[in-house]
């Protein structure tokens, strides 16, 4: 009778175990990405996170990698002054519980720009993968953060790079920075017709690069879409501005020009927009895809007389304008 119960506990206890096990190995691996220190002349706020978004993107892993949020990030480091060593970067991801911390730092000298970043195990002994790399201007270091990000995939996570389509044989595009092909002021290109898209082909000089540029805006933009706002056949261009700000433009005498704009809440996160006449009356509506807090607070805009106004407030879904043939 004893040896039964004996052999009852352990029948029971063994699906207990392998339960734990597999739970333990579904388990994801938590990495705290710390704000880069920037050292610059200049605000360069807006790369730091743009540098923290890009990463958290790359390195995200459904069901195996899981970047902390933001918001618990910079409330872990409130308070604290002083550069962010490793001994400090480990303290303050060991405080919100990560497997990983990674941090870095930007320097901005003249036309040189340093990279120094490190991501390091805190649970496990095993070596860091970092980055030290120096490029000539700011058009070089997201290309060095996305190679950063692949090598912790590859080196970390054992993940490999995602397959891209190949590149063809003659490329269309020039790959030179659109700085260096059009150098000067911009062309003068006349205004679209109705209908037709307000990006324009550059005609005479270096036309093979089909590049095209308008006046330089003064803020990092995240998004941008063209449509017709007010229904008088001529395309606006909506873009989506770092600076919590939706700005609608119109093409006009070879410039971009300010027809009016939408200020998002301080609180907001600012992801997407889109543009869709979902009404079919002849004016096309403004999606904003936006983050509040940890929620999604997404809206939809529409032109009245000379501004934009809410339509819809504070929609539970991301939002991308899709082309059914």
């Amino acid at each position: 009778m004893q040896y039964i119960r004996k052999f009852l506990v352990l029948v029971l206890i063994i699906p207990l175990l392998f339960t734990a096990a597999g739970s333990a190995a579904e388990t994801p691996k938590k990495v705290a990405i710390l704000p880069f220190e920037i050292n610059a002349p200049e605000d360069l706020s807006y790369l730091r996170e743009g540098i923290m978004d890009m990463l958290a993107s790359r390195i995200s892993w459904e069901g195996k990698v899981e970047v902390i949020e933001e918001q618990l990030v910079k409330e872990a480091l409130s308070g604290r002054e002083g550069a962010l060593n490793e001994a400090a970067a480990r303290e303050v991801g060991t405080t919100l519980g990560a497997d990983y911390v990674l941090f870095g730092s930007l320097t901005v000298f003249g036309d040189s720009v340093s990279i120094d970043a490190k991501m390091i195990a805190l649970k496990e002994d095993r070596p860091p993968v970092s980055v030290y790399a120096q490029t000539k201007g700011m058009g070089e270091v997201i290309p060095r953060i996305n190679d950063f990000a692949q090598d912790i995939n590859n080196k970390i996570f054992g993940r490999g790079p995602t397959a891209v389509a190949a590149a063809p044989s003659q490329p269309r595009f020039s790959k030179a920075h659109p700085e260096t092909i059009m150098s000067g002021a911009a062309p003068s290109t006349p205004a679209p017709r109705g209908g037709d898209s307000f990006v324009q082909l550059q005609s005479g000089r270096d036309a093979s690069s089909d590049l095209f540029r308008s006046q330089k805006l003064s803020f990092p933009v995240l998004g941008m879409d063209v449509g017709d706002l007010d229904g008088d056949g001529r395309p606006e261009i909506v873009v989506l501005s770092k600076l919590k700000e939706v700005i609608v433009y119109q093409w006009d005498q070879g410039r971009l020009n300010k027809r009016g704009s939408f200020q998002a809440e301080k609180r907001d996160k600012l992801v997407w927009v889109c543009l869709v006449d979902a009404n079919h009356d002849g004016k096309a509506e403004v999606y904003v895809s936006n983050l509040r807090g940890q929620r999604l607070a997404s809206y939809v805009l529409e032109w009245r007389g000379d501004r934009l106004k809410k339509l819809a407030p504070d929609i539970q879904w991301y939002f991308n304008r899709l082309t059914v043939p």
